[in-house]
Parts: C-alpha cells; structure tokens; sequence
C-alpha cells in the first residue's frame, strides 16, 4: 500500500499542468475562507477581551447601548448605594458615571477619506481607572481635568489619522487635542477616545451621563443577581448587565462574518470541487492502462482508490497551505488592521487581527473535504473499466 500512495504521489509531479490548476482553484477558495474566520475571530477576540466579570453596565431602562442611553446625575449617585460594591483604597465606592458620545475621523491609507464614527467617551479617571484596571496609558499622558483633551485607544490611533499625539479633533462644539494612548489589553476600548467627563459632556450640551460602570467586590452568581435586582428595582429604575452580558450582543457580527464565510466557502467550495474533478479525471484519463496494470498485479479496487482519492487531497492540501499563507501574507502586509460599526453602538472598533492556528487547521480541513469530493467521482469511474478492456487501451 505504501508503494502505491507513493506512486499516486509521484502523479502530482508528473502531471503539473492539472496539479496546478487543483492547487489555484483550493488555494483561492482556503484563502478567502481563511481570510474572513480570521477577520470575524479577531473581532469576536477584541469584544470577548472587554468583558470583566467583576463590571456591570448600568443604562437606563429601554436602552439598548451606552450611546442612546440616559442616566441622571443622581441615578448616578444612588449607585452607590449597591451591595457588593468594591471600594478603593480610599474608601471610595467604584461607580464611574460616563458619558459615550461619537464624532467623526478618518481611516489611515483611505482614499476616499469615508468617515468612521468612533467612540469618545467621557469619564473622570480618579474612579474610572479603578474601575477600568485593564486601561494603561502607554505614551504620552493622561488628560486633565477641565481642559478639552483626550487620549486614544491604541487601536484607534493605529486606524484612524486623528489617533496620533498632537492631532486635533472636532467634538460636538469644541475642538479637543490628542496627548496620550492607551492600552485596554486589546479590548474594545481601545477603538475609543477618552477625555474628562465633563468636557466631553460639555462639548456635546449633555446634562446627563450615558452609563455608569460599576465594579462589585465578586463575580458569585448571587452577589450580582443582588446587585443587578437593587438597579432594576423601583429605588433606582435603570438596567443593569454584566460587560460579557453587553458585549455578547457586539459579536453578532462576528458571527454574521462567519457564517457569511461559510456561505461563501461553500458556494467557492462547489467550483473547486469541480475543477478538482475536471483536473483529476483529466489525469486519469491518460493513466487507464497504468491503473489497468496495478489492477493486474493484484491490487484491489479499494486499495486503488484509497491511493487515487489520497493523491486528490494531497494536491488539494497543497492548495490550501497556499491559500492560508497567502491570507497570511496579505493580512500581514495591510497591517491587519480593520474596524466595524458595533450592532448597537452604531460606532466602529477596530481591531487587529492574523492568521492564528485554529483559523489554519478549520481551513486545511476544508481543503481536505474538497480533495475528497473532488477525488472520489473522477476515481470511481476509472476503477470501472474492466482489467483488459484498461491494458488495451492505447
């Protein structure tokens, strides 16, 4: 059997121009298919990384997102009245009122110049750190209090043009500079520009905050189903979800890009599947007496075309090693860098995302079930034709 798969192998070598023609139709199809899981996984990643388990997200009943929500300023302040609440080293509850408004910036390499709305979110950083371990200023400095400045996600400055230190943006009525950047350990706030609270609240006439963050002192299933029913009870009236609860709904386009690329896998999946059939019966077609041959020297049908199918997949692997570094290539060389408009938030994260294993391995697998249908119909047919009617054939 080894000296038969060696041989279908050796095919490959021999019959190029139809072991090319399998390798660009795979290759096209894995790469594409590639392409979009590691475009929807790198978004998915960039939300899933937000969530906090110890934060709750605190809207106003009916809202929907952080950007159409309304909280008072003494809403705000009954929040710290909930059981479970952490405090810092002060003493201090971990309430971070916010205020989530959107302008307009410019993607870097864009032609066009189209617009994307971003995230500018206001917050005082004396809590909001507190609440927000993950942020970390990484150049730069952090804004002060009462002057209209803000500092931007690193995901943000490598998007968009206004992301870069002295840059200034229009925000609502004023017009604020950038100082500093930050890390959210790769999540979604760092698609976002963050400035004092009350600027930003000014900038943009709002006399209310859009959220607040709080942090409790345990992720114990009772302790925040506690703190969730004192939000929604009649005391306080606002919505309560956790951060994983609240970005769950942000990965829906995550999942409409994955399933949007099996969709395409498929529909690309049929046409290589077919160009794998053309190209390998085409090779066939010239080797029945050879096959006839093998037969006659006893090897069985099934051996034949477990060897024949082998020798579809091995070039339809090939194919698709190719079309994953070629994803890869590519996505290295656009910087793989990438934003979308969030499903509620009508804002857009951007991200940063690569060809990882997992995206890899589901690819090759693809390219595998190719080679298999691909293989299977055009082996049939030449294992067909009986022993001496093959061995005459010219």
């Amino acid at each position: 059997m080894i000296l038969l798969l060696r041989y279908n192998l050796r095919q490959l070598g021999v019959r190029r121009g139809n072991t090319l023609a399998t390798l660009a139709s795979v290759a096209l199809v894995v790469g594409v298919f590639c392409y979009l899981l590691s475009f929807a996984e790198g978004l998915r990643t960039t939300l899933v990384v937000t969530a906090d388990p110890h934060n709750l997200i605190v809207l106003a009943e009916g809202a929907t997102a952080e950007s159409n929500s309304a909280v008072t300023h003494d809403d705000a302040a009954r929040l710290a009245t909930l059981p479970h609440l952490a405090l810092d080293a002060t003493g201090r509850p971990l309430v971070s009122p916010e205020v989530v408004v959107q302008t307009n910036v410019t993607r870097r390499g864009d032609e066009h110049a189209a617009f994307a709305g971003v995230a500018v979110r206001g917050v005082d950083l004396e809590v909001a750190l507190s609440v927000h371990p993950a942020i970390t200023l990484t150049e730069g400095r952090w804004f002060r209090s009462g002057l209209d400045e803000l500092v931007v996600g690193g995901a943000a400055g490598r998007r968009f043009v206004q992301g870069t230190l002295g840059e200034r943006i229009e925000c609502g009525n004023s017009t604020f500079t950038v100082v500093g950047t930050f890390s959210a350990a790769g999540g979604a706030h760092e698609s976002e520009f963050w400035g004092y609270v009350s600027n930003v609240a000014a900038a943009y006439r709002r006399d209310m905050y859009s959220c607040a963050v709080v942090r409790l002192n345990s992720t114990d299933g009772f302790a925040v189903q506690e703190a969730v029913d004192r939000v929604t009870s009649s005391s306080i009236a606002l919505r309560a979800a956790g951060e994983g609860e609240y970005f769950a709904g942000q990965t829906e386009n995550a999942r409409i890009i994955r399933n949007m690329a099996l969709v395409i896998v498929m529909v690309m999946g049929i046409g290589a599947v077919f160009a794998a059939m053309n190209a390998l019966h085409s090779a066939l077609s010239g080797r029945t007496r050879e096959i006839g041959m093998l037969r006659a020297l006893g090897y069985s049908r099934r051996a034949l075309m477990v060897g024949l199918v082998a020798e579809s997949i091995a070039a339809a692997v090939a194919g698709g090693v190719l079309g994953c570094g070629a994803a890869a290539i590519f996505i290295l060389y656009d910087g793989g860098s990438r934003d979308l408009v969030g499903t509620t938030t009508f804002t857009s994260v951007a991200f940063t995302f690569r060809v990882r294993a997992a995206q890899v391995v589901f690819s090759l697998l693809v390219a595998c079930a190719i080679g298999v249908f691909g293989g299977l119909w055009p082996a049939y047919r030449a294992l067909r034709k009986p022993v001496v009617e093959a061995l005459r054939t010219a």
